[in-house]
């Protein structure tokens, strides 16, 4: 249907900044106030429900090619249409590595592919900054711009050398082109927070003293070249405090942190439980206050999912020999709005903010036409289990606005007023 009235709908809108319960008209891809276009048009009680934009998530990391025992990229990119994303930025380590213009073409037939019937998310993918990702030699940056990068990235791999990466900010700044950095000098090769469940396990550390001085690193570089730079899932207290102190000098630098580090602290490990063995790793609980905090006052400016595919056996064996990583997008919306429930008194997050955060903000980062035409119409009191808590959680979805067509989940449909 592509003309409906919401009536007392909460709109948080954070392209104009507004948070208001109001009366909607969705007409032709527009949402607006005021009285129904259509004497006609169909209307639903939406007392109780918010319609908040589709997330855009700036970290996933692309399924494995076919065959595979993991997901084809066209199902992936389904998944996340179905949990409420819009658009997603692809990490570049994918197999193979995203550092020539034939694997960019490829990845985005495969997308075009799934996006036949409009029920997929849109895929904006980030180039190798290093040939093969090996940290060695940059990769050709103007070839791959052209060829459709919206930035460029090691993934998850370490920084390179400080002095290619000040060659390489340098280029991309000529090209203006964003560096999407996780900030780790992978000097540590352990697989859990230096805390103390790690050490009551025996497991190997990664301090946060390694996130540390790769953005202090990162700092310095960026004002020496002007590159704009994304800190991508940051990960620890002191990090958030040098991007504060680097943003009120203002540099151009932004940062995200991952679902998985605003939910869990490094706890979730204990009994060696591999499901929380990701990267970055949970840290402790003042970290988790300290990037709460960074995102309730902008500081940190988006939230991502860190969506990584893995087979099933990935996460089975000793946990320092299982894969980093884990399914970021089941459940994420009952993941976001657990984070009002437990921690708004404390940080004064609001749902205004975590819209902001999971979709107009990321758009900035990337430096995409803000599209306020995909929303999400969300029941935020049904409860449905939520795999990135691990239990029951508030929030599922209950329609979609999405290019002027709106559609109500089969179980919401008793609530139109035709």
């Amino acid at each position: 249907m592509n003309s409906i009235q919401l009536k007392q709908v909460r709109w948080i809108d954070p392209y104009q900044n507004s948070d208001q319960v109001c009366d909607l008209q969705l007409q032709d891809g527009a949402v607006q106030t005021g009285p129904a276009p259509k004497a006609d048009a169909p209307s639903m009680d939406a007392q109780g429900l918010w319609l908040m934009p589709a997330w855009v998530d700036l970290s996933q990391h692309l399924a494995a090619p076919a065959p595979s025992p993991i997901s084809s990229i066209e199902h992936e990119l389904q998944i996340a249409w179905s949990n409420g994303f819009s658009t997603v930025c692809a990490q570049p380590d994918s197999k193979p590595v995203i550092d020539n213009a034939s694997v960019i073409e490829w990845i985005e037939r495969r997308a075009q592919l799934a996006r036949a019937d409009g029920k997929a998310a849109r895929i904006h993918l980030l180039g190798a900054l290093t040939q093969g990702l090996l940290g060695q030699q940059l990769s050709n940056m103007a070839a791959l711009k052209r060829a459709g990068c919206i930035g460029l990235s090691q993934a998850d791999g370490p920084l390179p050398a400080v002095d290619l990466l000040r060659q390489a900010l340098h280029y991309a700044n000529d090209l203006d082109l964003t560096l999407h950095l996780r900030p780790t000098l992978a000097q540590f090769p352990g697989c859990a927070h230096d805390g103390a469940t790690a050490t009551a396990l025996g497991l190997s550390a990664i301090p946060a003293v390694d996130e540390h001085l790769a953005v202090a690193t990162i700092i310095e570089l960026v004002a020496d070249s002007g590159c704009r730079v994304h800190l991508n899932k940051l990960s620890s207290a002191r990090s958030v405090a040098l991007l504060r102190a680097a943003r009120d000098l203002n540099l151009p630098i932004t940062a995200s942190v991952s679902i998985w580090n605003l939910l869990h602290t490094d706890s979730a490990i204990d009994g060696y439980n591999t499901r929380y063995h990701l990267n970055p790793p949970l840290r402790s609980e003042a970290d988790r206050q300290a990037l709460l905090a960074g995102v309730a006052d902008g500081s940190i400016a988006a939230v991502c999912s860190d969506h990584r595919p893995l087979a099933a056996d990935d996460k089975f064996g000793p946990f320092a020999d299982t894969k980093a990583g884990g399914n970021g997008v089941d459940g994420y919306l009952a993941a976001l709005l657990s984070l009002l429930s437990d921690d708004a008194s404390t940080t004064g997050l609001d749902a205004l903010q975590l819209a902001r955060a999971s979709s107009f903000a990321a758009e900035q980062i990337l430096k995409l036409a803000p599209q306020p035409t995909d929303w999400l119409l969300i029941d935020p009191s049904l409860r449905q289990h939520c795999p990135l808590l691990g239990r029951a959680a508030h929030g599922t979805l209950a329609g979609r606005l999405q290019n002027g067509s709106f559609e109500l989940q089969t179980n919401w449909q008793h609530r139109l007023g035709v």
